[in-house]
């Protein structure tokens, strides 16, 4: 048998299977992947697919699937319709992305059934490497956001990653934003096309890159953004840490063994989640003036106490919500990004 870090038409098999979670149609999966099961959570946002590749067992996890979700609030008006976004900004917050509870909810369903491989692309790329440290199960993802400072805040010891492969394009920025900061082996992954002009998630899509059949190793350094640094190599083990000076010998991995399935979905331990803005009025609420408009939000008190009843967003000028996201050029993505993730600035 091929060694799991070396085994390239494995990790393509696996590519596929995470890019099925987007269309199965449209993506098929190879002959030898056959389908077993299908989970969603609507609570979280969670869409992954189960194959079967002869004795093993493949866990594919969707990334965030931003047209989906656009396309969802323009016809509910409801913001909670950004579940992938919610994941995204937890990430950008060091914290566990509470999809990688259904990772791992999966992980204990399917373990017994055969070698459990975990692949997923971007955000189901990270969530499904923050479970392949806790249980050690194979995992190979694709243009990931690194998770490094995700592992520390949580107290992860990560100091064995051998089981960890990440394959991702030099080009794509939104897995160098924090490229100093991927866990595990990185190989290189290219785009179909070298040539023609390619907008900003352009390199990102996972419909974009070529299949695997080779390997190129690629550093840290070589993912990191310009103008930033690489820390030093960090503590590999954190049980003796203290949280907030309060919490001793922190074990994230005990508290999310207790996932399991009941009849009403999935319980788990989650960490907690960010305010939840009801919008009033219109498709973004409130009101709007020529320059800027109002944006009502369930009432909420910010660290330094500060009771939070509204926002304030420039409008026009920021972004076109009528307009598709892959249509859209960097700023105006930049804005639509920064309206969902940002709580101090918008709703």
């Amino acid at each position: 048998m091929t060694d799991f870090k070396y085994d390239t038409k494995l990790h393509e098999d696996a590519r596929r299977c995470a890019l099925s979670t987007y269309d199965e149609e449209k993506f098929t999966v190879p002959d030898s992947c056959k389908y077993v099961d299908r989970h969603i959570n609507p609570e979280t946002g969670y869409y992954g697919i189960v194959y079967k590749r002869d004795d093993d067992i493949i866990i594919a996890s969707r990334g965030t699937h931003l047209q989906e979700e656009w396309n969802n609030f323009l016809q509910t008006g409801n913001v909670k319709s950004f579940k992938d976004l919610q994941n995204d900004r937890q990430m950008g917050m060091k914290e566990i992305p509470i999809q990688a509870y259904d990772i791992l909810y999966l992980y204990n369903k399917y373990n017994k059934h055969g070698r459990v491989i975990l692949t997923g692309d971007s955000l189901g790329g990270s969530g499904s490497t923050i479970i392949g440290i806790l249980t050690g199960a194979d995992t190979v993802v694709f243009n990931p956001f690194g998770v490094e400072d995700i592992l520390k805040n949580n107290y992860i010891d990560y100091s064995k990653t051998d089981n960890i492969i990440n394959y991702c394009n030099k080009n794509d920025l939104i897995t160098r934003g924090n490229g100093d900061k991927h866990v595990g082996t990185i190989y290189e992954m290219r785009e179909k096309h070298s040539t023609g002009n390619k907008d900003l998630i352009y390199y990102h899509l996972l419909e974009n890159q070529q299949p695997i059949k080779e390997q190129k190793i690629l550093t840290k350094y070589d993912l990191r953004n310009r103008g930033t640094s690489l820390e030093a190599s960090p503590t590999q083990d954190f049980k003796h840490y203290k949280r907030n000076n309060t919490k001793e010998n922190y074990n994230w991995r005990n508290n999310i063994s207790e996932v399991r399935e009941t009849t009403n979905g999935i319980q788990t331990i989650q960490n907690e989640t960010p305010p939840q803005y009801n919008f009033n009025n219109e498709t973004f609420g409130g009101y709007r003036t020529h320059n800027g408009g109002q944006v009502f939000v369930k009432e909420y008190k910010r660290k330094d106490g500060t009771i939070v009843k509204a926002h304030w967003r420039d409008w026009p000028g920021t972004f076109d919500p009528n307009k598709k996201l892959v249509d859209m050029n960097e700023p105006e993505l930049g804005h639509a990004i920064d309206f969902w993730l940002d709580e101090d600035k918008y709703a």
